[in-house]
C-alpha cells in the first residue's frame, strides 16, 4: 500500500519513464506495459487519494530530444524554421517543447523535445476527466538539468539517471551545447559508466548521479566507484525537489497555453466547444437539407425531361412499325424484283429460252421454253436449285421434278 506525504495544496510529482511510473511518496516505480495503461495504472495506484494537482515528468520512449539551432523568438517562430526538418512540430496531436535558447557565442542553441508518435495529450485528457488537473509536463532531461541546486563552477554538468534496465544523460558541455543519450535493456549499465567516465575526464564538468530504483542504486554504487570520480549521488527524493522548481511558463513545459488552466476552465471550455460543435452541426444539417432540396428539384426536372424523351422514342417507333408494314404491303419492292431478275439468266442453261417474268404482290411466274434437244434433267436441277437458295427473297413453288420438253412456267412467292 502506497504512503503519499505530499501536503494536499502541492502538486504532487509523478515520472513516466520508459513503461514504468515513478510517484511521490514511494520508493519503487509501478509498471504499466503498454502505454495505452499508463494512466489506468496511475490512477490506480492514487487510489482514493488522487491529488488535484501533478506536476508530470514525461520520457516515453517515443519522445526524442535533439540538440538544434533555431532562430531567437517564441514557440511559433521555432516551429516555422524547423517543421520541415522535424515535422512532428506541425502535427497538432503531437507534443513538442524545446530548452531556453542559449544567449551569447552559442545564440539559438537549444535542446528540442519531441513526440514521435501521439501519447501525451490524450494521457493528459484522461487525468482530467479522473479529476487531476495535469499542471505542467517536463522531459526528464529539463528536470535533471535542475537537479544540482546550485550551477558548478566548472561550467559544464553531465546529469545520469539510472534505473532497472534505463539510463538516460543529460550533458550540458563547456561549450554550452545541451545532448541526451539513452540506453534500454543491457546496453543501459554500459552507457552509464561510459558516461560517467568521459565527465570525469575532463576537469570543468560536474557528474551527478540520480539513482531511482534498487536497480539503479547498485548501478550508481558502479559508477561512483570508478577512479577520481567526484561525481555527487542523488535519488528520486532529489529529482522531485527539482520538478517542484520547474515554471509553467518555460519553453521546456511540453503543454504551452493549456497547463495552467483550472478543471472549471477546462470544463467550460469544453462546454463551449460541444455548444459549438451543435451549432456547427445545425448549421451543417441545415446546409445538407437546402442541397437535398435542390438535389430533389433538379431530379423532379429531370424525370419530367426523361419522360418527354422516352414519349418521343415511343412516337418514332410507333412510326417505325406503321411504315415498316407500309413497306410490306408494297412488295415486293424493286430491290426483290432487281434480284429475280439477276438471279434468272445466271448459270442459265443454253438450252433453255426465256420468253416472259410477271411479278405482283403475291409472287411472280417465269415462263420459257426449251430450244431443241440436250437439255439434262442434272443441267436443269442445277439451274433451278440456283434460284432456290435461302439467301433469295423468295421461294420457289412448282416443283417441275423433271426437265420439260418444250415449254414450262416457274412459279414463286415473296418472303
Amino acid at each position: 500500500m502506497s504512503i503519499f506525504t505530499s501536503p494536499r495544496f502541492d502538486a504532487r510529482v509523478a515520472l513516466l519513464w520508459g513503461d514504468r511510473w515513478w510517484i511521490e511518496g514511494r520508493s519503487e516505480p509501478v509498471a504499466f506495459g503498454e502505454f495505452a495503461r499508463a494512466a489506468e495504472t496511475l490512477l490506480a495506484e492514487f487510489g482514493d487519494a488522487r491529488p488535484a494537482r501533478l506536476r508530470l515528468v514525461y520520457q516515453p520512449a517515443f519522445l526524442a530530444s535533439t540538440a538544434v539551432n533555431g532562430p531567437q523568438g517564441g514557440r511559433s517562430t521555432l516551429r516555422e524554421a524547423l517543421q520541415e526538418e522535424y515535422p512532428s512540430l506541425g502535427d497538432e496531436t503531437l507534443a513538442w517543447s524545446y530548452e531556453p535558447l542559449a544567449p551569447g557565442p552559442q545564440s539559438g542553441a537549444t535542446l528540442l523535445h519531441y513526440e514521435t508518435q501521439a501519447g501525451l495529450y490524450a494521457l493528459v485528457a484522461s487525468l482530467h476527466e479522473a479529476g487531476i488537473e495535469v499542471e505542467g509536463v517536463w522531459p526528464l532531461a529539463t528536470a535533471l538539468n535542475l537537479v544540482p541546486t546550485e550551477w558548478p563552477d566548472m561550467g559544464a554538468l553531465t546529469v545520469v539517471a539510472v534505473a532497472d534496465r534505463q539510463t538516460f544523460v543529460f550533458r550540458h558541455t563547456p561549450m554550452g551545447v545541451r545532448e541526451v543519450e539513452r540506453g534500454f535493456g543491457a546496453e543501459a549499465a554500459a552507457l552509464a559508466l561510459a558516461a560517467a567516465r568521459q565527465a570525469v575526464a575532463r576537469a570543468d564538468t560536474a557528474l551527478h548521479v540520480v539513482s531511482l530504483d534498487a536497480a539503479g542504486d547498485r548501478l550508481a554504487d558502479t559508477v561512483l566507484q570508478i577512479e577520481e570520480p567526484g561525481g555527487r549521488r542523488a535519488s528520486w527524493h532529489h529529482l522531485v525537489n527539482a520538478v517542484r522548481t520547474l515554471s509553467v511558463r518555460q519553453p521546456n513545459q511540453m503543454l504551452p497555453g493549456i497547463s495552467r488552466l483550472t478543471l472549471r476552465r477546462l470544463a467550460q471550455g469544453a462546454t463551449a466547444v460541444v455548444l459549438l460543435a451543435v451549432g456547427a452541426l445545425a448549421v451543417e444539417q441545415g446546409l445538407h437539407l437546402r442541397a437535398r432540396q435542390r438535389m430533389m428539384a433538379a431530379r423532379s426536372a429531370e424525370v419530367i425531361t426523361l419522360r418527354q424523351d422516352v414519349a418521343a422514342l415511343r412516337a418514332n417507333e410507333s412510326e417505325a412499325h406503321r411504315l415498316r408494314t407500309a413497306i410490306a404491303r408494297l412488295q415486293p419492292g424493286p430491290v426483290a424484283c432487281g434480284a429475280l431478275l439477276r438471279a434468272l439468266p445466271r448459270s442459265l442453261p443454253l438450252e433453255i429460252v426465256l420468253t416472259r417474268v410477271r411479278a405482283d404482290r403475291n409472287g411472280f411466274t417465269v415462263e420459257g421454253g426449251v430450244a431443241g434437244p440436250g437439255l439434262t434433267s442434272a443441267t436443269w436441277h442445277s439451274w433451278r436449285a440456283g434460284l432456290q437458295t435461302d439467301s433469295h427473297p423468295w421461294r420457289l413453288t412448282e416443283p417441275l421434278p423433271l426437265a420439260p420438253v418444250t415449254a414450262f412456267a416457274l412459279k414463286g412467292q415473296w418472303q
